[in-house]
């Protein structure tokens, strides 16, 4: 079979690297993606695995279709869930410049989705053999991956969480008993016989065969929800995407009960309204504008969204003409002010440990795939080598409190892998990581791209800004002197740095034959065109 032309970005050279000797094995887009994904798992797993969830948006060239196919966590209990009292509790995380405290041990645990999606997407849109697909990550597994600055950081980040169990300082603590390093070798032996014994006997093994009793067995008597019916019954969902329009664009992206999607497209209508080429790209314009778009979306979902999220027809609902017009009189009101007017919103996040992958083919086969294990529960299943995720411990996805969703819930989530097509073709595909960060790192990629005509390097190296209850972060990019005439109307934060604060797009374009991409360095990315 010969090689399949195309273009790759994601959150580490490895990533890249297995998702593109996939194309040069003959796989289309979709193949490469799922071998990235199963990459990560090793190679960033410090913010992914096979024991968390996460979404694909991909459009199908051959067919001219577009899926979003959830298989995101879902609340663990069907089968009566800890016997005795809960292991939840709480661990203090030091970022440098603030702590924040984050929910692990085994009651964090959710039912895992990664597994049964990257099978399924396969079996929908994958062409060639499922072993192939997984090769390369059995190989970083078995032959170790090393440790570069960004893994380093993040483990460093996250030491009280990796090192709290036995499981976790046996792969991550050097002999001496300090964190892995930049430049030392992570190993991930019992990972590596994990994914054989998925590519030679299915997904079923996850949730029902002996990797799922080895789950269960590792888990009893130990406080966790989750239980083997939890895992028999757990299932990838086919969703029809959300689908908007901007400025004669197509976008495509994850519809509810998540939120990513829904907000992103708040903001694009909002800004539909705007000639854009009147607010120079970086000036104090700009900034005011998208600081009261963000301002006025925070709220809006406050009002018409969370509340009903479950809710059959709240995209529609959410993004009606109505609801827009309206919102676009408080957003013109806002930026006519010059101190702040009482709007306000009262979300927000996390450093978000969450990765993406994004990838066309020449046969405009793209997928975008976002996923992520939380912080991680600290917890790796002995003889599995998977590290099971604390989402029940994210306070973004149990706004309403902890364990208070019903078991059997798909808990919602903020990634939006995004698609945007222009004349019914993919041209940009693209997605992040940041949790709350991450919908306004991707609005920001779209205007960049399609208002501002920014070649795709500087569309996701470009300083970002992000407006959250009161506060208004920006990276360096922008003039402070001329920003700071801002000042009484958000609490302006400047950054010295560009930050994984600031989400980490990975994206790619085709525009006719010609494909180009860009990982995004806040978050270690790479790029790489298979030609």
């Amino acid at each position: 079979m010969s090689r399949t032309k195309g273009a790759i970005a994601a959150g580490h050279e490895l990533t890249c690297k297995a998702a593109a000797r996939i194309l040069e094995q003959g796989g289309n887009a979709f193949d490469a993606a799922i071998a990235g994904c199963f990459a990560s798992t090793i190679v960033e797993c410090t913010l992914t695995s096979l024991g968390g969830g996460g979404f694909m948006t991909a459009y199908c060239g051959k067919g001219d279709k577009d899926y979003l196919l959830d298989f995101f966590v879902d609340v663990p209990g069907l089968g009566g869930g800890s016997g005795g009292s809960l292991d939840f509790f709480p661990v203090v995380v030091d970022f440098g410049t603030v702590t924040q405290e984050f929910h692990i041990g085994f009651g964090s645990i959710a039912v895992p989705g990664v597994v049964a999606g990257l099978f399924a997407a396969h079996e929908k849109l994958g062409s060639i053999p499922i072993k192939e697909v997984i090769a390369p990550a059995i190989e970083y597994a078995k032959n170790g991956v090393t440790i570069d600055r960004m893994q380093e950081r993040i483990l460093n980040i996250l030491k009280p969480i990796f090192t709290y169990y036995d499981e976790g300082r046996d792969v991550f603590l050097r002999p001496d008993g300090d964190m892995l390093r930049e430049g030392d070798k992570l190993f991930f032996k019992h990972l590596a016989g994990t994914l054989e014994h998925l590519s030679k006997n299915g997904a079923d093994d996850f949730y029902k065969g002996d990797i799922a009793d080895l789950m269960i067995k590792s888990l009893k008597d130990r406080g966790a929800l989750l239980t083997k019916k939890d895992l028999s019954g757990y299932k990838s969902i086919l969703r029809a995407p959300l689908e908007a329009s901007y400025r004669g664009h197509t976008i495509i992206t994850n519809p509810p009960p998540s939120s990513g999607g829904c907000l992103i497209c708040y903001s694009l209508k909002l800004l539909e309204k705007f000639d854009l080429q009147k607010y120079p790209h970086g000036s104090k314009e700009y900034v005011d504008l998208l600081a009261s778009v963000m301002m006025i979306t925070n709220n809006a979902r406050g009002r018409h969204y969370d509340s009903r999220i479950f809710e059959p027809g709240i995209a529609a609902d959410f993004l009606a003409k109505e609801n827009i017009n309206n919102d676009f009189n408080e957003l013109e009101e806002l930026l006519n002010c010059s101190e702040q007017c009482g709007f306000d919103d009262k979300f927000h996040g996390k450093n978000g440990s969450t990765t993406h992958i994004s990838v066309v083919d020449e046969h405009n086969n793209a997928a975008s795939i976002t996923t992520s294990n939380g912080e991680g529960s600290g917890f790796i299943v002995p003889g599995a080598g998977i590290m099971l995720n604390n989402m029940l411990g994210e306070e973004d996805l149990n706004p309403n409190g902890f364990h208070k969703h019903t078991p059997g819930l798909r808990l919602s989530s903020m990634m939006a892998p995004t698609i945007v097509k222009r004349a019914g073709t993919p041209e940009m595909i693209l997605g992040s990581g940041g949790s709350n960060r991450l919908r306004t790192a991707i609005m920001q990629a779209i205007i960049k791209l399609l208002d501002y005509n920014l070649p795709i390097d500087e569309v996701v190296d470009s300083g970002r800004v992000h407006y959250e209850t009161g506060r208004l972060d920006i990276e360096p990019g922008y003039d402070a002197d001329e920003l700071s005439a801002l000042k009484g109307k958000f609490d302006l934060n400047f950054w010295e740095e560009k930050n994984m604060f600031f989400g980490g797009v990975h994206a790619v374009t085709k525009v006719g034959d010609k494909m180009a991409g860009s990982g995004d360095r806040r978050r270690g990315g790479y790029f790489i065109e298979v030609l």
